[in-house]
């Protein structure tokens, strides 16, 4: 609806704008379509979007074990191998990925807060990866270097979506929740379905073991290249119970820091627990990780959970696996969650912790990792989202195509 300005020189300025809106090209009514690119150089699970506004090509570029059906793709395990779209309507994935529809991208996280995805907005477009880092070099953005909050920013989540300044503009993170992108780029972060309600101990184990079955049913789907399940384990209670979830699905291997957080070694091992479950157990001190120096520390900087550092002496044992964490059960299972009120949940009233995690925290350990390394056979490595930009490739200047961000009309048939 147009409104009579009263003024003459608001009259010529309706005016102005209205003879610009007419010389601007009509909006193409066609569908988006995806652009598809795999690059050797980067992390086998490493995926980044680019969409420009008032183009109909959603520009990827992703890592070698990146999958690909069409207009979906996801790192990861696919928990409908059939429908792989189905993900974006279920309440606890265990992949990052998203799919190209008519007019917008539909992004997804886990259904965790283990992993999330980083979006950057700028004025070439909107891009969305699994990785920080990524994220920041497919932008052509950077941290601000003045900036002292970033270990908060980075290592707290409070909300589904937070944000954190750059040196222009700002990186928006994304937890537990769906994420829409238009043809416009429009923004828009929703929350996942919710989990089916219940109300006692054998109605909600029942849930938990429906949701194991169905990792373990797609997990064999993937035939040659089936995902290992391992476990961390400790001496207390949170670890323990979801180590024997994970034996219902065939859990064999668990790993174990043995030592708690400034105590002794060995006040903290999951040894006999292993031994009673009949487990193989590799175990580590929390502060082993410290003599790789910087090879732990630019995978491990700034994420979620940055204390997941000592888990590096594990890396070669986590490669290919999905990890079962114990990781805040206290909030997760606790009777009263108060760590888990306010708006950190899309539950505004009673159970607030209903939608991040009723179902075990299962997450694709080794999940991408951006620095740059093509190490055999590896998925990428936990938690590891470094700050370090300066290791990018190592046969090339860079992971990404010079022309990657440039329209081109959609390949036909194209596969990952």
């Amino acid at each position: 609806m147009l409104m009579v300005r009263n003024s003459v020189e608001s009259t010529v300025s309706l005016f102005e704008e209205i003879s610009r809106v007419r010389s601007m090209p009509a909006p193409s009514t066609r569908a988006l379509c995806l652009d598809y690119d795999v690059s050797a150089t980067l992390p086998r699970l490493g995926w980044a979007a680019l969409l420009t506004p008032g183009q109909n090509t959603v520009r990827m570029i992703a890592g070698e074990d990146v999958s690909r059906d069409g207009n979906v793709f996801w790192e990861g395990l696919c928990l409908s191998p059939d429908d792989p779209g189905a993900t974006l309507d279920h309440p606890f994935p265990v992949s990052t990925g998203g799919m190209v529809r008519a007019d917008d991208v539909a992004f997804w996280t886990p259904g965790h807060y283990l992993d999330r995805l980083f979006l950057v907005k700028t004025a070439a477009g909107v891009v969305v990866s699994n990785s920080l880092p990524f994220a920041l070099r497919a932008s052509g953005e950077t941290l601000a270097a003045d900036y002292l909050h970033y270990p908060w920013d980075f290592g707290r989540i409070l909300q589904h979506s937070q944000s954190a300044p750059l040196t222009r503009g700002r990186v928006q993170i994304i937890t537990n929740a769906n994420l829409l992108v238009s043809r416009d780029g429009e923004i828009k972060v929703v929350p996942k379905a919710a989990p089916p309600e219940f109300h006692d101990y054998a109605s909600y184990i029942g849930q938990v073991h429906a949701f194991l079955d169905e990792v373990a049913h797609a997990n064999q789907a993937q035939l040659d290249r089936p995902y290992r399940y391992v476990s961390s384990l400790s001496s207390g209670y949170d670890s323990p119970a979801v180590t024997v979830l994970g034996r219902r699905i065939g859990l064999t291997d668990a790993l174990s820091i043995i030592d708690s957080r400034g105590g002794t070694a060995g006040d903290d091992s999951g040894e006999p627990i292993a031994a009673a479950l009949g487990l193989s157990l590799k175990t580590a001190l929390r502060s082993d990780y410290r003599a790789a120096g910087w090879d732990a520390e630019r995978l491990f900087y700034v994420f979620g959970l940055p204390e997941d550092i000592c888990l590096y002496p594990f890396r070669n044992d986590l490669r290919r696996s999905l990890l079962f964490t114990g990781i805040l059960g206290e909030t997760q299972w606790d009777r009263a969650p108060h760590y888990a009120g306010g708006c950190w949940s899309w539950i505004r009233a009673a159970r607030p912790c209903r939608n991040s995690g009723c179902a075990p925290a299962l997450r694709n350990s080794l999940s991408p990792s951006t620095d740059g390394s093509t190490m055999p056979n590896s998925s990428a490595s936990v938690s590891p989202r470094s700050l370090n930009l300066g290791h990018w490739g190592t046969a090339t200047t860079g992971p990404l195509p010079a022309d990657w961000s440039k329209n081109a009309a959609c390949r036909a048939n194209a596969s990952a």
